[in-house]
Order: C-alpha cells, then structure tokens, then sequence
C-alpha cells in the first residue's frame, strides 16, 4: 500500500473547482474518493502551510477521528494532517497560537512545512531562519516529527538543525532538490529522517 506523505488538500480541490467548472465531485470527500480510487493508497498526510491559518484544518479533521469516517467518508483512506508556517514573513504570535491548537488535535501527526527556501526568496533570510527556529523548538517540545522544505539553504538548514533537533528526532524532508552530498551528510547524522524525491 502507498502512504501520500504530502499533499495539499483543501488547494488542489480549489484548483479542481475552478479548472472544471461543470466537475461532478462536489467535496473534498468526494474528490478524494474518486482521486484514489483503485490505487491502493492507505493513507495521506495534509499539510497546512498557509498564513493565517486556515480553519478548514478543523472540519475536516474532525471528518477522519473513528474507523467509520475513513471507509464512509475518506473512502477507506486514513486521514492524517501536519500543520506548520512556510511563509515566514507572514508569522507572527496568532498564527503560532492556531498551529499549537492543531497539534492537539488527535489527527495531527506533525508540524510542518516549515523550512528555509533560498531559491524563493519570498522572506529575507534572517527572517526565514528566525521564524525556523521558533518553530523547530515547539515540535521538539512537543514530540511531533517535522516536515521539512529546504532549498538552495544547504549550509544554513544543516546548521540550524544540528544546533536544535536531537539526532534521533523524526524528520522527513520533502521534495529534496539539494546536492546528494547534503542528503547524505543529513541521513549520516540523523537516524529518523527520511528524504522525499518528486519528479
């Protein structure tokens, strides 16, 4: 079975919606189920991104909380989120508080995405490094595994971590565009981490 370990639920049926206006699939429940039929997926991990934070994160977790949920619902799906801040000139006290509130929520297994992106550039980087940080220090307070964006930020992103998460924290870094040197340096030093490679 195949784990979706990082989609974006609520924009990509946005974009459903809008680039088939006479679609049929109505909910995000409905484009799921049709979106996965017959492709023995097991699960998806949702990632919330977005500042300010997105209260649909709710609805739908509260969609996925019993066995009952999953096949009526999901399609028999298990349905997991992970919520962190990307855009980090956009973070500030309030959107910190709505991510601290997610991760109480049964459904959320993760904080992130979160991370430095050099290529980008859309926060100065001090910014980008600051806000990281912040972040990182909750989701090892809390215990929650990181999903983590990194770009063209090899030296920075290799600092910051070494200097702040524990070698045995989970980490999963996704889309990994960067030099296999700096994989290798990661999965060297951290034994939880795994590297996401997309097309």
């Amino acid at each position: 079975p195949i784990i979706n370990t990082h989609t974006h639920l609520v924009s990509t049926f946005s974009t459903y919606q809008n680039k088939y206006r006479n679609g049929t699939l109505y909910t995000i429940h409905d484009f799921v189920r049709e979106m996965y039929r017959n492709c023995n997926v097991r699960a998806i991990m949702d990632v919330w991104c977005e500042a300010p934070v997105l209260m649909a994160w709710r609805e739908l977790a509260d969609s996925a909380l019993t066995a009952e949920d999953w096949e009526q619902k999901w399609g028999g799906i298990d349905y997991w989120f992970v919520m962190g801040e990307h855009d980090a000139k956009s973070y500030n006290d309030a959107v910190e508080a709505s991510i601290l509130e997610a991760m109480a929520h049964p459904q959320c297994v993760g904080w992130g995405e979160m991370g430095l992106d050099y290529h980008y550039d859309n926060s100065p980087w001090t910014i980008q490094q600051e806000v990281f940080i912040r972040q990182l220090n909750h989701a090892v307070r809390l215990g929650k595994p990181l999903t983590i964006h990194t770009r063209k930020a090899e030296a920075d992103m290799e600092r910051i971590l070494m200097e702040h998460i524990p070698a045995n924290h989970k980490i999963h870094i996704h889309c990994f565009t960067d030099s296999p040197e700096f994989a290798q340096q990661l999965l060297h030093h951290f034994h939880n981490l795994y590297i996401g490679i997309t097309g």
